[in-house]
């Protein structure tokens, strides 16, 4: 849109606009002018939400240029002896009477799937080093 919301007292497209979004339980979140030129200023810069927090939006700008240098982690799964025991204690206690109810194979597969990934993701949580 573009409306400029400092007028709004003025009765005009922006009063209207401002109106119709407030009925529908949206509220402005920028308050201030975003842009400003030698003589004026001007908010055209919507942010509208139907949060009704009682804080105002914060957002910071930083006009730097420096460049931080991206961290790379690495991801990864200990599958230590422990672990690997840990996961065939679980695996073991699960029970598979579901699975071999079902009629479907693909539906039975898809629910081993399941179960063995959850108990993987249990087990040999995924980690991160720099």
């Amino acid at each position: 849109m573009n409306i400029n919301m400092l007028k709004y007292g003025s009765r005009d497209r922006a009063h209207t606009y401002i109106d119709s979004m407030s009925s529908r339980g949206f509220l402005l979140r920028i308050l201030k002018p975003t842009r400003f030129t030698h003589p004026s200023a001007t908010l055209i810069d919507h942010i509208l939400t139907n949060d009704m927090a009682n804080h105002f939006a914060v957002f910071h700008i930083s006009a730097t240029n420096s460049k931080h240098p991206k961290l790379h982690v690495k991801h990864y799964r200990s599958f230590s002896n422990d672990n690997i025991a840990n996961f065939r204690s679980e695996l073991s206690q699960i029970d598979f009477s579901e699975i071999l109810s079902l009629d479907c194979p693909n539906d039975a597969f898809t629910k081993f799937i399941d179960l063995y990934i959850n108990n993987l993701y249990l087990v040999f949580p995924l980690r991160g080093v720099l």
